[in-house]
């Protein structure tokens, strides 16, 4: 593969549990050797506009300032920018999975988990550097400027240890075993190098996204550099937009078996179902989360854009989360450093000092990114997760118009039986396939059954190519796991209440996909 089809895209750390339960991470490829290491997760927007690529790489970083150290080869000499956090806050809120059930009763089943109705009732559910000169021969300073709170410098390498070399003159400590995993990236022409550092005097919680933009035919996650900081199972949560639905060029296409998601608490054990169905393919392969025009989120970042000095006028310390919430706006991590940076006392707001913050910061990135994702058509979202051994072929992706569009929307019928001293739940999918659980509300706990129902080589045209086929293994498991827990249900006599549940913000990030419902997600996935 030559290099102008080997994109960049940095290693960054974006798996976030909680606000106020983010684990110590080295941002990039590496950090100081000192420095607690947690890379789990990683979340990148690619915006292909015909051979201009721009990656928007997600940074999160604990640890202190002066320890913070970030590099990415990329194909040709990049600009570099910086953005918000929002737009990933933004993407999430928008277009991460939602899982639920219609339920229809069999009995009296009503336990305050909603209302009854009478039966047949429809309910729908819804950098400067300190040594420029290179350090050695091997290495050439391109290019260096600051760029946000950061000092950049773009360098050219041609020998793996003076590189590294420089890095170390100039302040990037990093763990050896990186010079290895950086001689495939040394080994293609034209490679460049970005290190970014923090600027003398700012502060960790100043990090913004950056925004890498270069020429290249096909985005590429340079996947081989995370496995010195990466955890196993990290997620890779990837946004790509074109124009048309992109998919992994040389990872599997996979397609999940539905009875493994736990529907009734709307999908909590979603991304466990990803990282099985990963493994069984091989380790290497990508779950869609959504597919369809990009209208949706550039009317969320364009909504921002509306903040006014009066909406945040009256607001404390204490309610403007709210109000800001109530703008559209997603509380995260950078929005709730802003409120803090202007708080003045215990309940005092800075609120022209607020806003003038949240405009340069926030709103003024976002314009530039909904501009660049207007000139667009479609944006997709694929998923995966990966160990570290796993990390041996940087995924490539490319754009196929002969592919349907993938809903992150997903409904299944369910019925309750609660007659004659009983209580089973059974899940019914639209090819007429089921699973039976037993308990209250739960998900289904079923062995074996494998979590991969096929997977599929796709590329640039045409439909994807099935490579393996799981499903009379899952239909065989199922029957079993069913007439162990009293399967099937007879449906004779109903009362109808839907329950409706989203994954939470912080269950995925990084997010994540399956077709939920087996005969649509098998016609989407062969089409």
């Amino acid at each position: 593969m030559n290099l102008s089809t080997r994109l960049v895209c940095a290693a960054t750390f974006a798996a976030v549990c909680a606000v106020n339960s983010i684990a110590a991470a080295c941002g990039g490829f590496f950090c100081n050797a000192g420095q607690p290491i947690d890379q789990t997760g990683e979340q990148i927007l690619f915006i292909a506009d015909g051979d201009r690529i721009s990656a928007y790489i997600q940074i999160q970083y604990t640890g202190t300032a002066e320890s913070f150290g970030w590099i990415l080869p990329v194909p040709d000499t990049p600009t570099i920018e910086v953005s918000s956090d929002q737009l990933f806050a933004q993407l999430n809120a928008t277009l991460q999975p939602q899982f639920s059930v219609n339920w229809r009763e069999l009995g009296n089943c009503n336990r305050g988990q909603g209302f009854s109705m009478a039966c047949g009732a429809a309910d729908g559910a819804t950098a400067q550097s300190d040594d420029e000169s290179g350090g050695r021969n091997g290495v050439e300073v391109l290019s260096s400027e600051q760029v946000g709170p950061f000092d950049t410098v773009v360098l050219a390498a041609t020998d793996t240890q003076a590189l590294f070399e420089w890095l170390d003159n100039n302040d990037y400590d990093i763990p050896a075993e990186t010079v290895n995993l950086t001689q495939p990236y040394i080994d293609m022409a034209g490679t460049r190098f970005v290190a970014v550092r923090l600027s003398k005097g700012q502060e960790v919680g100043n990090i913004q996204p950056l925004v890498v933009t270069y020429e290249a035919d096909k985005p590429m996650i340079p996947i081989q550099l995370t496995a010195v900081a990466a955890q196993d199972d990290m997620g890779l949560l990837v946004h790509i937009v074109g124009p048309e639905r992109a998919v992994p060029e040389n990872y599997q296409l996979l397609e999940l078996n539905p009875a493994m998601i736990s529907w009734a608490s709307g999908g909590g054990n979603y991304r466990s179902v990803v990282t099985a169905a990963a493994d069984e393919a091989g380790g290497h392969g990508f779950a869609t989360d959504y597919s369809g025009p990009v209208d949706s989120i550039v009317a969320q970042l364009e909504a921002l854009q509306t903040l006014e000095p009066a909406d945040l006028a009256d607001a404390n310390a204490f309610d403007v989360g709210f109000v800001l919430q109530n703008n559209g706006f997603q509380l995260d991590r950078e929005l709730q450093q802003l409120i803090d940076d202007n708080t003045i006392n215990e309940s005092g707001l800075d609120s022209a000092g607020l806003y003038d913050a949240i405009s340069e910061r926030i709103v003024e990135p976002l314009e530039e990114a909904a501009a660049a994702l207007r000139r667009q058509d479609v944006i997709t979202r694929l998923f995966t997760t990966l160990d570290p051994e796993e990390m041996t072929m940087d995924p490539v992706f490319v754009f196929n118009g002969d592919l349907p569009e993938v809903d992150n929307v997903h409904t299944v019928e369910g019925v309750r039986d609660c007659r004659n001293n009983r209580f089973t739940q059974e899940l019914r999918f639209d090819d007429g396939s089921t699973v039976t659980l037993g308990g209250f509300p739960g998900g289904p706990t079923i062995g074996s059954v494998p979590s991969l129902l096929r997977s599929y080589e796709a590329g640039d045209s045409g439909p994807p190519m099935l490579s393996m086929d799981r499903s009379e293994e899952v239909e065989e498991g199922l029957a079993e796991f069913n007439a162990a827990n009293g399967g099937p249900v007879d449906d004779s006599g109903c009362a109808t209440y839907s329950l409706t549940r989203t994954i939470p913000p912080g269950v995925l990030l990084i997010g994540l996909a399956l077709l939920a419902q087996r005969r649509r997600s098998r016609v989407q996935a062969a089409s």
